[in-house]
């Protein structure tokens, strides 16, 4: 598992995690895992202080993603997502 931290005052941390993020959950298709990207369960760490710091989270730092990796339990049926977003080029 993944948890990637930002600082808490970088103005593109979370845009940065997200790109990090991407990587590893590209790196582990390549390598047969699955992954997931959970965005709420950062939102929960950040809120546990005590957690943070048993798992070495510094102060300055919070949590903007989580990346858990592994192997697929099921393969489930592949989807287009291609109209969830707009992609515009100039």
């Amino acid at each position: 598992m993944f948890v990637i931290n930002t600082k808490k005052d970088s103005m593109f941390g979370e845009r940065d995690a997200s790109c990090a993020a991407e990587n590893i959950m590209l790196a582990a298709t390549d390598l047969g895992l699955g992954s997931v990207y959970v965005m709420g369960g950062a939102v929960r760490l950040n809120d546990a202080g005590e957690l943070q710091k048993e798992l070495g989270i510094d102060p300055a730092f919070q949590t903007s993603v989580i990346v858990p990796v592994g192997k697929i339990a099921e393969k489930t049926e592949e989807t287009d997502r291609s109209n969830r977003y707009q992609v515009t080029i100039y």
